[in-house]
């Protein structure tokens, strides 16, 4: 099924209704308007025949209303588009990182095809090959790498033994064959009937040249779970434009739940990634923020209400400042505050509108900060690590000063998942991240770049203040 086919039914319902309801907005917006005009005229013969107090009064409490309502306005259109900022920013930060987790799982890949065509007994019983031996001498490297296919072909492209279903002929499997004929290792992800596989192709020396070729395949469904697991989105693979893996499956995917999805050929295949992250959370927050937009305004009209009849005549000063409040907060100026002098009630004003500015800063800090911490160990993501990292770049260049940085991993990670499971791998990339806070300073960037690769940012520090901090890190997970 293609993405576009999930949501074309759903679509076309939501713009018939729209259609109708704009149909019925052209036939009364004509009663509307003169409705308008009939309530404007009434009110400005209530404002001539009113008492001076008053006629001072209402328009600057009508002004006061538009001011509120237009900053309600405002402020909602500025945490709607903050809000979409955010979501695209964690779909791209869950779209570099699984790209990633899937280069590395090609490398790993690689790397055990390689040690286990390195066997020189292999390359020996090549020379005359016989079925038995050759299957006893792959058995070890199958169990211990957990390949899910083991084939080798001889010089002449022959095959000679195949450990797992040989599967039908692919192009590009055919290319890594030849490659490794040449000497070159290579590997890539293939799709085949069952699912998409890691292909790797290796030679095998004899004598100092090559007698024939090990291609190694292991499934990425396990690390495709992972992903999920690791970003907290839905992951698919597509080819061509047609589903072939997906975390969520497409009856089950909610159809009132929209995504934000972002796509990219993984480099070296013709598969598709695509990450899709759910706005059902993103609008829970906002539904939230608008709920309280709304109270504080109606506070504040009724703060206004009460001070305007009784100091109409000192309205008009506080209203500028206000007004000025109004102007940066539109601007995204959320730290600016309201200071005015007079009575109690103009003072109750300008904290519900302080108040306002800051639910709205706050809000939205806490939604960044969201953004940059990587759910699992509580550090930095790897999006937010290079943004501090071009920053310490400039600074350096600037002010020519120094800053260090550390990249550490945990050794045979992948194999203590394997034999522990993923709880307890989780468990230890969660110490090992709360070690790196323990030997960081508050000024450090600590962040998880990776997997179970960390980074971290040390500024303004030397060469040998980096290497302290390194041998404490190790000391310390000793």
């Amino acid at each position: 099924m293609k993405f576009s086919e999930k949501w074309l039914p759903a679509c076309e319902k939501k713009l018939a209704a729209f259609t109708r309801r704009g149909q019925q907005g052209v036939a009364q917006r004509g009663n509307w308007w003169e409705q308008f005009k009939k309530a404007c005229w009434r009110l400005a013969d209530l404002i001539r025949n009113a008492r001076l107090r008053s006629r001072v009064f209402l328009p600057f409490a009508l002004a006061i209303m538009v001011i509120v309502f237009t900053f309600g306005q405002l402020a909602a259109n500025l945490i709607t588009s903050k809000m979409a900022e955010l979501t695209r920013e964690k779909a791209a930060s869950a779209l570099e990182d699984t790209l990633h987790e899937f280069e590395k799982y090609e490398a790993e890949t690689e790397l055990a095809a390689e040690i286990a065509a390195t066997d020189p007994e292999l390359a020996q019983a090549m020379q005359n090959p016989h079925f038995a031996s050759l299957w006893n001498l792959l058995t070890p490297a199958q169990e211990r790498f957990h390949f899910r296919r083991l084939l080798l072909f001889d010089a002449e492209r022959k095959p000679l033994l195949a450990r797992g279903t040989l599967p039908e002929p692919l192009p590009a499997l055919t290319f890594l064959i030849v490659q490794g004929l040449n000497g070159t290792s290579g590997s890539t992800l293939i799709t085949t009937p069952s699912s998409v596989e890691v292909f790797a192709a290796v030679p095998v020396m004899g004598d100092g040249k090559v007698a024939g070729v090990l291609v190694a395949s292991r499934d990425t469904r396990s690390e495709f779970l992972q992903a999920k697991e690791r970003t907290g989105v839905e992951v698919a693979l597509s080819h061509q434009g047609e589903n072939i893996m997906s975390t969520t499956p497409s009856d089950l995917i909610p159809r009132d739940v929209f995504y934000v999805t972002l796509s990219r050929q993984i480099p070296g295949s013709d598969i598709t990634l695509t990450v899709m992250v759910p706005t059902d959370d993103i609008e829970k927050i906002q539904s939230a923020l608008a709920g309280g937009l709304r109270r504080i305004i109606v506070m504040g009209l009724l703060i206004v209400l009460v001070i305007g009849l009784m100091l109409a005549n000192s309205i008009s000063r506080p209203l500028l400042k206000i007004a000025e409040a109004t102007r940066l907060y539109s601007e995204g100026q959320f730290n600016y505050r309201v200071e005015v002098s007079g009575g109690q009630e103009i003072r109750q004003l300008s904290d519900a509108i302080n108040l306002m500015a800051s639910s709205v800063e706050g809000r939205l800090e806490d939604a960044q900060r969201q953004a940059n911490i990587d759910g699992l160990t509580q550090l930095y993501n790897h999006l937010y690590f290079y943004d501090r990292l071009a920053a310490e770049i400039q600074r350096a260049d600037r002010f020519n000063s120094s800053f260090g940085i550390i990249f550490c991993d945990l050794d045979d990670f992948k194999l203590y998942n394997d034999q522990n499971g993923h709880t307890y791998g989780d468990s230890a990339l969660q110490a090992l991240a709360r070690i790196i806070k323990a030997s960081t300073r508050d000024v450090d960037i600590a962040a998880r770049y990776g997997g179970e690769e960390f980074a971290i940012i040390l500024p303004e520090a030397t060469s040998a203040d980096s290497l302290v901090v390194a041998k404490r890190l190790v000391k310390s997970v000793a």
